[in-house]
Formats: structure tokens, sequence, C-alpha cells
């Protein structure tokens, strides 16, 4: 679950609700440090439990299916955005991780800069 509520951006432009979909992994209450030893205990449960097999697969395939509205909204093709949300979940995911085991190596105003210029470059 992200903190990205869009009733908090109804009327911005496309391109801001998509960052602040992608950035709110960098923010509270998700930067949270006690949430790395949560996520690793479910993403360990997701390879064995079918339960939380299930859980994952919907809660991700949510996250992305919002994230490839939003895509399109901002003129990505539909085949493409399907992609492109793989692959931008996966940037954010790493560097949620990254910041999680290390938050002084580049911190989450690097983390969203690093999100914002690969959108840029993507979109």
């Amino acid at each position: 679950r992200t903190i990205y509520d869009r009733r908090r951006f109804p009327r911005a432009d496309p391109r801001a609700r998509l960052s602040a979909y992608l950035t709110a992994s960098f923010r509270p209450p998700v930067t949270d440090p006690e949430l790395l030893g949560a996520w690793t205990a479910f993403w360990a449960l997701a390879r064995s439990d079918a339960r939380m097999v299930q859980i994952h697969s919907e809660s991700y395939a949510g996250y992305r299916a919002r994230l490839g509205d939003l895509l399109i909204a901002c003129g990505v093709m539909p085949a493409e955005a399907e992609k492109l949300a793989i692959l931008l979940t996966a940037m954010v995911d790493g560097l949620w991780l990254e910041l999680s085991l290390d938050a002084e190596s580049f911190g989450a105003g690097a983390a969203v800069a690093m999100v914002e210029r690969a959108v840029g470059a993507l979109v």
C-alpha cells in the first residue's frame, strides 16, 4: 500500500499524479525502518505459502494496474504501459530496499530524483 491518494491530487495533471504515485514509497509512513523486516518476511512467505502468493500477486497486480493507468494518462501506449509499469515498480522497490538497508547511502530525496529522471526519460 502506498500513501498516494487520488483525493489529494484531484485536479493535478497526469504527470504530477504519476510522480506522486511513484514517489510515495520514499515518504513516511512507507519509509519506516521497521517495515523492512515485515516486507522481507512477507516476500519469503510469498514464495512458499499459497495465501501469501495470492495476496502478493493481487497486491502487485493492482499497484501495476494503477500505475499503468497513470502512464496511459501521460500518453504512453497501453501495450507499453504494462511493461513500463513493471520496470518502474522494480526500480521503486529496489530503491526502497536500498534505502531501508542503508539510509545514509543516498537518501529519500535522491531516490525521488532518480525516479523523476527515469520517468522523464521514459515517458
